[in-house]
């Protein structure tokens, strides 16, 4: 079949992909299907590519800084200390300060570099054991701004994969299970095995969902509707149109916030040296 062809490529068509055309296939809606999952992808790398954007101009402005403060402090700094020198004066002290630093950095740039490398394969290898990425996952779900951020990008594509899977005729079960695999955050995919067992049960979803503490108050209230309205594919779709906006104001508003705090960092640094 269509499906099975499809599963003998994993690194073109993910698991959702495939359930989704087999689906399509034993209920005679493939074309319906189809489009869906063009809307789905088409959905899910614009929220990608809104993402990328809005870091372009924080991270450009993160390396123009860190690269002016090196240049400053290993060519500009000495160049100073030495007229100083040249002249019998004593340095002052911010001066000292900074020819110290440039001295080791001069001298340590190894020992810099290997840190930097080491602490990186430490966080690499932390992260990809099981505990080292749970633990990771629920550190960044704690931190201010960005915690409410993830959390809501991780509801957001939950939402809108179980709601394009009901849709296309997957099992709740079995869409459980898919949407397990996406989700990113780990902290926020252990959640879905207890919701799983109680749909089992018989709990319906809105109440394991509930009772799990990880989705906001506004998406719980669309789920319990779309529950008892029998049209839980349509209302998990709007949670994800719902978050999808709130994700984009979220960023604009970090941004908002990190763009004057990088500047104004980086300028009481430069203008200190």
């Amino acid at each position: 079949s269509f499906s099975e062809a499809l599963g003998k490529y994993p690194e073109v068509f993910p698991k959702i992909y495939v359930n989704m055309v087999k689906a399509g296939e034993v209920g005679g809606a493939l074309e319906e299907v189809l489009n869906r999952l063009a809307i789905f992808l088409e959905t899910s790398e614009n929220l990608r590519s809104y993402i990328v954007g809005a870091l372009i101009y924080p991270t450009l402005l993160s390396i123009v800084g860190i690269t002016s403060i090196t240049i400053l402090t290993l060519f500009v700094v000495p160049r100073f200390t030495a007229i100083f020198q040249d002249m019998g004066l004593p340095l002052p002290l911010p001066m000292a300060i900074l020819k110290g630093l440039s001295d080791f950095l001069v001298r340590y740039w190894w020992l810099v570099l290997v840190t930097v490398v080491l602490v990186t394969i430490y966080l690499r290898r932390f992260r990809a054991s099981t505990e080292g990425r749970l633990r990771w996952d629920r550190w960044m779900l704690r931190l201010p701004l960005i915690g409410p951020l993830v959390r809501k990008v991780e509801v957001a594509r939950f939402a809108r994969t179980l709601g394009t899977l009901l849709h296309g005729g997957v099992p709740l079960l079995q869409g459980m299970t898919i949407v397990r695999e996406i989700i990113s955050n780990q902290s926020i995919a252990t959640s879905i095995e207890p919701i799983r067992n109680g749909i089992k049960k018989g709990e319906g979803i809105a109440q394991p969902m509930k009772q799990s503490g990880v989705f906001p108050p506004l998406a719980m209230h669309l789920i319990e509707v779309g529950e008892e309205s029998g049209k839980l594919d349509s209302m998990l779709t709007q949670v994800g149109d719902v978050y999808d906006n709130e994700v984009r104001v979220g960023i604009r508003n970090v941004i908002a916030f990190l763009e004057p705090v990088l500047i104004l960092t980086m300028g009481i640094i430069i203008g200190t040296i």
